[in-house]
């Protein structure tokens, strides 16, 4: 009988990542079945919000888990992607007056949610690369802050804004998402996403950034792009996941994307186990 420890089978400890993987979900989708079954309709809106919540929670732990390094610029990513996605599927009638002064060439397009969603993720993209070529530069506490800054700023722009998000009023006309199919297909995909590029040379990059720099130096590993392609795949999910909190929402307003949703699935995260794909998916559901 081979008893070699099985960090020594590279092939088997994927294998048994994937099946704490596969039991996360088998959890979520447990918990989804028990509350609507259990609670009707009241249970359908839960389940609802509760996927939506892991779609941004992986997508959070893309960063952290892997980096090792805890970023609250989760809630910037969704509002550009909340806000896009609104304006992209509004009704043009609604949207002329709501948005009066929206210039022209996002005015009435009135997509639906899936056709919008090339637009939300090409705009993650930008949004991503552009932020993480400064935020891939900075290490520990100093990338927290600066992903805080990014947040703060995000909310100060949308806030003033107001052609675009009508400041700080409230965003209403945003078409309403409650099919739980839809969510919660979108939560698994993005679990399948986490846990591919956790096993990718990627993954491997970042994590070996995270525990020692210097020897993933030597070994020929770029810190900073490891580091940028976890933030940009993070905040590309973010973005998709912020559109979805808004079209479940239906209306809302940037301080919906501010501190107290940051920390709330900062927390969800942390609870979960932060270097674990599926630890995000029972954080949410604890």
């Amino acid at each position: 009988m081979n008893n070699a420890p099985l960090h020594a089978h590279p092939a088997r400890l994927r294998a048994a990542n994937w099946m704490r993987t596969l039991a996360a979900l088998a959890v979520l989708i447990g918990t989804v079945a028990f509350l609507t079954f259990a609670f009707g309709r009241t249970g359908e809106r839960i389940s609802v919000l509760m996927c939506v919540n892991v779609s941004a929670v992986v997508a959070l732990a893309i960063y952290c888990g892997n980096t090792g390094i805890v970023s609250f610029g989760n809630g910037a990513f969704m509002a550009v992607g909340a806000y896009l996605s609104g304006i992209l599927t509004m009704p043009a009638g609604l949207q002329r007056t709501a948005l009066p002064e929206l210039p022209t060439w996002l005015a009435e397009y009135e997509l639906t949610v899936l056709g919008a969603l090339p637009f939300v993720l090409l705009a993650g993209l930008v949004f991503a690369l552009v932020t993480g070529s400064a935020i891939s530069r900075l290490l520990g506490p100093s990338a927290a802050i600066a992903t805080l800054g990014l947040l703060i700023i995000v909310h100060s722009v949308a806030v003033s804004a107001r052609e675009f998000t009508r400041g700080s009023q409230t965003f209403y006309g945003v078409p309403r998402v409650t099919d739980l199919a839809f969510v919660l297909t979108a939560a698994i995909i993005f679990v399948v996403i986490a846990r591919l590029y956790r096993e990718s040379r990627w993954g491997l990059f970042a994590r070996a950034v995270r525990d020692d720099e210097d020897a993933a130096t030597a070994l020929g590993i770029s810190p900073r792009l490891a580091r940028l392609i976890a933030w940009t795949l993070s905040g590309t999910l973010a973005t998709v996941a912020g559109a979805f909190y808004g079209h479940i929402l239906g209306a809302f307003s940037p301080a919906s994307f501010y501190l107290s949703l940051v920390f709330a699935h900062v927390v969800m995260m942390i609870v979960g186990g932060m270097s674990s794909v599926g630890g995000a998916v029972v954080g949410v559901v604890a």
